[in-house]
């Protein structure tokens, strides 16, 4: 019987996702599977045609490092490795480095995050406040010709273009079916150009005056510099997240002596120095490290 008919029924519906070629060797079956996520790496392990799964994200790697760095350090004068970098005071601020870096990332993430979360919640109402403010100037008895500049304004920020449908083929009852074509203009950026440009539609207009606070002029104004504001916000938070990220995959993954590299090197040394059977080596072997879409 080959390896792949002495699977588990179980066995093979998890490894549906995963199409692999298996062979038989000794009686033993190994092969990794290595799928990239947006956080780090999803790795599969068949071994005696049993499925293991590992997420190695990046917070795991550094986890990895720090556990590995506390075994080896604790080795004493066992641990005396010729390479610089695999030095128990070197891998020492290796691992601070990575703590850092991992909480900048951190924080940039946060920052980024309520940016994000308050420009959506400001600008969600911004198409219903569009309708109002046309009805606003109808009922103040502005020209056709502004109320036709704000409504073009209300329409692109909303997505539609006016009295342009186009007709389909009948359905399976006969019936006409018909679709509004869409506009550009539903991005955040565009939505507050064509939001600030009903503004100096509205208050170009002299015969606007309303009591509503909500619609006022100068709320109105206010409101068209906070989602501006807010967009400047996402970009400058976005840009700062990316460099976060960045300086994180150099140091972890990137440059030469970096923090996955060093650990695979320092289980390397002690599985040469010690021995592959030895009991310092026989507690580091299970630590894993893995690089993103490798």
């Amino acid at each position: 019987m080959d390896a792949t008919a002495r699977w588990s029924k179980k066995a093979k519906q998890r490894a549906k996702p995963f199409p692999v070629t298996l062979t038989e060797e000794n009686i033993v079956v190994k092969k990794d599977i290595k799928r990239a996520t947006g956080m780090g790496n999803e790795r599969v392990s068949i071994h005696k045609y049993t499925i293991t799964y590992y997420y190695m994200s990046h917070i795991k790697n550094v986890e990895a490092f720090g556990k590995l760095t506390g075994i080896c350090t604790g080795y004493g004068g066992k641990f005396k490795p010729g390479n610089p970098n695999l030095q128990a005071h070197v891998m020492s601020a290796l691992m601070n480095n990575a703590r850092q870096v991992m909480s900048e990332v951190h924080s940039a993430k946060t920052e980024y995050d309520n940016a994000t979360n308050t420009r959506e919640l400001t600008f969600k109402d911004i198409k219903r406040l569009g309708t109002r403010i046309i009805s606003a100037l109808k009922a103040n008895g502005a020209g056709k010709l502004t109320i036709a500049d704000a409504q073009a304004s209300v329409r692109k920020f909303n997505g539609t273009k006016s009295a342009r449908k186009v007709a389909e083929k009948p359905n399976a009852e006969g019936e006409l079916q018909t679709k509004v074509r869409r506009a550009r203009g539903l991005d955040f950026i565009s939505v507050a150009e064509n939001f600030a440009k009903l503004v100096e539609t509205v208050s170009a207009d002299s015969s606007y005056h309303v009591n509503e606070m909500e619609f006022s002029v100068n709320n109105l104004r206010s409101l068209s510099s906070t989602l501006i504001a807010l967009n400047d916000l996402v970009n400058d938070t976005t840009a700062k997240l990316n460099r976060a990220r960045s300086k994180r995959d150099n140091l972890l993954y990137g440059r030469e002596g970096n923090l996955v590299d060093t650990g695979m090197a320092a289980k390397q040394y002690v599985r040469s120095a010690l021995g592959p059977k030895s009991d310092e080596y026989s507690e580091i072997k299970q630590i894993r490290f893995t690089k993103p879409n490798a």
